[in-house]
């Protein structure tokens, strides 16, 4: 064989050796052990991680996802606002109130029809310094007429257990919506959810919570929040404290507030939520 055979030869079996050296290097398959694939590092990951625990809230905290969602399709509404609340221990009447709110800027028109008939009261977002703009009726108004006050001031709070601008649906929305989160990681949370309650004659689903005795955690024993099955938002929240010697077993109301006769994007304006609307009664300053 000639040299230049010899040479020819030698750098196919280098050609050669090289390729085998490169291909077993870049396979995942081992001489002598199972010819399947390795599984890839990712998948590998993907089925170590534990599946997300179930919770009970994961269905209120649906609804109530779904109740934004609707919720930001809203830029204004009005209702009859039905409250009732407990403060230093006294279970106040029933108030009914008229009410107009706007989403942007944040904006409440209150006008309650009893008691404190007549009695108005106006928050919008950025203005009059950040306080409210109240006016009373009967002596009340002869000594004030209309006044500024803080939301959050001994005055404004004297008959509320909430300032006014933690009122209105979305506010509502925001609170559950934050609370069952929070609630969710303590685990401890009963939740019964009815798909048969009404409301004013309204269907509804019910959604009723049930805490352990820390109020530290917990602002209430027992919470029931009705939904709307019509539109999605919650129209009616009903709070309960701990059961106490003497109280009923279930605790007693401490507030419930009530959303009645819903009317959406009515086109309200800037008017709706100023004192000088003639339609309203504010007095002098």
């Amino acid at each position: 064989m000639s040299a230049q055979s010899l040479l020819r030869r030698s750098a196919w079996y280098i050609s050669v050796s090289l390729l085998l050296s490169i291909a077993l290097a870049d396979s995942p398959v081992l001489f002598g052990q199972d010819s399947k694939p390795a599984r890839r590092d990712s998948t590998a990951s993907e089925e170590s991680l534990p599946a997300a625990e179930s919770s009970p809230l994961d269905e209120p905290l649906r609804l109530a996802m779904n109740a934004r969602e609707k919720f930001r399709t809203i830029q204004d509404y009005s209702c009859t606002f039905i409250k009732q609340e407990r403060i230093n221990g006294k279970l106040l009447p029933e108030e009914y109130i008229s009410m107009k709110a706007r989403t942007r800027p944040f904006s409440v028109y209150l006008k309650w029809q009893k008691p404190h008939e007549g009695r108005e009261v106006i928050y919008v977002d950025g203005r009059h310094d950040g306080k409210i703009m109240v006016h009373s009726t009967g002596v009340e108004k002869l000594v004030g007429g209309t006044v500024a006050l803080d939301p959050r001031g001994e005055m404004a709070m004297e008959s509320s257990r909430h300032n006014i601008t933690e009122a209105g649906i979305g506010n509502l929305i925001d609170q559950l919506i934050s609370r069952w989160e929070s609630q969710k990681k303590f685990g401890q949370t009963k939740v019964e959810l009815k798909d048969n309650a009404t409301v004013d004659g309204r269907s509804c689903w019910c959604v009723k919570t049930t805490h352990p005795n820390d109020p530290r955690q917990y602002p209430y024993h027992r919470a029931r929040i009705f939904f709307d099955k019509a539109h999605g938002l919650p129209i009616r929240m009903e709070a309960y404290d701990w059961p106490q010697r003497g109280s009923p077993p279930d605790g007693e109301l401490v507030e419930v507030y009530t959303y009645r006769d819903l009317k959406f994007n009515t086109s309200l304006t800037s008017l709706d939520f100023s004192v000088e609307n003639p339609k309203y009664n504010f007095g002098r300053f």
